[in-house]
């Protein structure tokens, strides 16, 4: 019994459970924004090499290109609207 109230583990109130503890909420927004701006450009830029290729299906091209701006719009909206956090 000594033994297990010698591992009974308390709460320490000075420990962060927030895993990012580094950044702020919206630092790690922007980030997310700038991942997914940067997947969008990736997207469109592929989806504009496949078509100066003429090497892919006009199906696959609408479909990398939709997802490219979706990701792109969507990456440069989280940025805009993100407050400073300074």
């Amino acid at each position: 019994m000594y033994l297990l109230s010698k591992l009974d583990i308390h709460e320490d109130k000075s420990f962060n459970s927030n895993y990012f503890s580094i950044f702020s909420p919206m630092d790690l927004k922007k980030i997310f924004g700038t991942v997914l701006t940067l997947l969008g450009i990736g997207g469109l830029v592929y989806t504009a090499i496949l078509f100066a290729n003429n090497s892919g299906t006009a199906k696959m091209m609408m479909v990398y290109g939709i997802l490219g701006a979706i990701f792109f719009f969507a990456g440069v909206g989280l940025i805009r609207n993100t407050k400073s956090g300074g």
